[in-house]
């Protein structure tokens, strides 16, 4: 079935008619007989007019029968040949509206011609564009409204809906403003940033250090009968415990400053004791001009002489860490307070009467240090080195106090200071195993080393002068060590 839209005008030369009955068409289920037909032309297009409108292209016609006619049959208008000539019947009768309808359409679309289909599509389209809002577009010929609904499709609906992916399927993004695959106006959201990262670290641990002999020793107790002497490396301080809190804030993964850290730790008792007991018939005394006998008179034949030893140490910290946040290296800068103290008591007994010689020391260190920490991890292991480095002032004093014959005199009262550079070394490496997200399980081994540091051992002075216990002797350092165990938590 074809669009009848061609016409031969009358100014065209009689040779197409030649050849248009050369190449006749008879339609074989015509009623009455037909002649031959000549061949439409190709070249002139169709021309309507009016009176080219048929019965069936009108709003009320009624439908009916009708007989299968040649297109290409002659029309008795040589100059054009009508569009209901070229109309198709059907054998059977549409009787009803619905069908009537659809035949009025289907007669209007025949009759269109091919310019005037461009001519609507084009229309259409400018009408769209000029329109904003997800409308329907109408049809611009007299369509019925049935035509012009949109019709279910069974094969469309069948097809279950998209259901769009969760958000834990959807790849994360980098943040990138130019990642969106869901479209211009759709807002994605980064899973991965709906995710809590750690914001605050406390660890809570408990120090077991041992505190080391001093490098030199001196003589402290001696029995001239004997002829033995007991040194204050006799003195073991062994191990002792203490606490270590840290309290870290993490920044945020964009910024240059990876985190703040306060940290503090404390061994209050490092102590030991040594008792001699002069056997019979022999004293104790103690070394130097300070044991002859004139110079004192309890520490000069003693029966026994007790000697104690206490040391602890304090250290306050405040640390910025410099880095990525996930990144395996950090590196820290901050100040650091540090206060060291000793006291040494050694106890003359002669009954019924007792004196003392007691020394004490503080070092009181401020400085700043240079931290760095490396962190890595293995499954539910996390692995940590941890190195500081420090130069500090240290602001020493000592203070010495010798009583004699039962305490009613007083030999040495003395509280001299100094100042010195100091420095401080401290290394540790420790593992903790993570239980869940908040909690882990850390421990490690430890080692501090103090340069420049005065220890009460080394401020006992046995001479007899104006100068005598009246300096700040900085003889040796300080070495601890020792291990850490305890518990991590971070939200």
């Amino acid at each position: 079935m074809g669009e009848a839209f061609a016409s031969d005008s009358q100014d065209e030369p009689s040779s197409r008619d030649a050849v248009a009955s050369s190449h006749g068409l008879i339609n074989p289920l015509a009623q009455e007989s037909q002649s031959p037909v000549n061949q439409p032309s190709s070249l002139a297009p169709f021309k309507r007019t009016p009176d080219d409108l048929g019965p069936l292209e009108t709003e009320n016609s009624p439908g009916g029968f009708g007989k299968l006619v040649d297109p290409l049959a002659q029309s008795e208008d040589t100059g054009s040949r009508p569009l209901p000539d070229a109309q198709t019947a059907v054998a059977g009768e549409w009787s009803t509206a619905a069908h009537q309808r659809v035949l009025r359409g289907w007669d209007r679309r025949v009759a269109r011609t091919s310019a005037e289909v461009d001519s609507e599509l084009a229309q259409a389209t400018s009408e769209n564009i000029a329109t904003s809002g997800p409308e329907t577009p109408q049809p611009s010929s007299p369509t019925p409204a049935r035509l012009a609904q949109k019709q279910p499709n069974p094969y469309l609906d069948a097809v279950a809906p998209v259901v769009p992916p969760t958000p834990s399927a959807m790849p994360p993004s980098p943040g990138s403003a130019s990642n969106k695959p869901y479209g211009p106006t759709t807002t994605y959201i980064d899973p991965s940033y709906a995710e809590t990262r750690p914001v605050f670290d406390f660890t809570a641990e408990a120090l077991v250090w041992r505190l080391e002999h001093a490098n030199s020793s001196q003589p402290m107790i001696q029995n001239p009968i004997l002829g033995q002497t007991v040194l204050t490396n006799a003195l073991d301080l062994g191990y002792q415990a203490g606490p270590r809190i840290s309290m870290e804030f993490l920044s945020d993964e964009e910024e240059t400053i990876h985190s703040f850290e306060i940290g503090y730790f404390g061994i209050y008792n490092w102590f030991d004791r040594v008792t001699v007991i002069a056997p019979a018939g022999t004293f104790l005394r103690l070394p130097d001009v300070l044991g002859d006998p004139g110079v004192t008179t309890d520490f000069a034949a003693a029966n026994s002489m007790v000697a104690r030893y206490q040391a602890r140490v304090n250290s306050v910290e405040l640390n910025v860490f410099f880095g990525d946040r996930d990144a395996r290296f950090h590196w820290a800068i901050g100040p650091r307070f540090i206060r060291w103290e000793e006291n040494f008591l050694l106890n003359s007994f002669t009954a019924p009467r007792w004196s003392y010689y007691q020394v004490d020391t503080l070092n009181d260190l401020w400085g700043v240090q240079w931290v760095g920490r490396w962190r890595g991890f293995r499954g539910r292991w996390e692995f940590t080195g941890i190195c500081k480095v420090g130069i500090y002032d240290n602001q020493a004093r000592q203070s010495t106090l010798l009583t004699d014959n039962d305490r009613t005199v007083e030999l040495r009262n003395f509280g001299p200071t100094d100042t010195v550079a100091s420095l401080l070394v401290e290394g540790g490496l420790s593992a903790a195993y993570q239980f869940n997200g908040t909690w882990l399980a850390r421990f490690g081994y430890n080692v501090l080393y103090l340069d420049n540091v005065a220890r009460a051992t080394d401020q006992l002075d046995f001479s007899n002068n104006a100068n005598s216990g009246n300096r700040v002797f900085f003889r040796q350092d300080a070495l601890a060590h020792g291990f850490n165990c305890g518990l991590e938590a971070r939200w």
